[in-house]
């Protein structure tokens, strides 16, 4: 799971960048992509409880405060998950979740070809 993680923030990074490679102070970007909702599924009780994943659209707003800082923020569709007890062997109810993310991002510049990678750190909130 962390390598499908570490690629697929890679992959944002590579095309992202070209996106946001004239973004200066003060501007913004908008992207619509996809997302993926994948629970750890790890559960301590003894009813053996999982919860479905789930694919779905995401938008995010990204403001850059300088050529260099940015802050985003990323909102995925709602979503219903319904909650699996193998022990029971049956579904044993259902939530609903937007998972909304706030991450600063330091993009790089003056690479080789004009590429403006970046790294972000974030915070995620979900309210079931």
């Amino acid at each position: 799971m962390r390598q499908f993680l570490s690629l697929a923030a890679a992959l944002v990074c590579l095309l992202a960048s070209p996106m946001v490679q004239a973004q200066d102070g003060g501007m913004f970007a908008v992207r619509v992509r996809a997302g993926n909702l994948s629970p750890a599924n790890s559960d301590a009780s003894n009813m053996a409880l999982s919860i479905n994943k789930k694919s779905t659209t995401e938008v995010d707003l990204s403001v850059f405060l300088n050529a260099n800082e940015a802050l985003e923020l990323a909102i995925l569709s709602p979503q219903s998950h319904t909650l699996y007890s193998a022990a029971w062997a049956e579904n044993v109810g259902s939530f609903k979740q937007t998972p909304i993310t706030l991450v600063g991002q330091h993009h790089f510049t003056g690479l080789l070809g004009g590429a403006r990678p970046y790294l972000g750190l974030g915070q995620a909130y979900t309210r079931i």
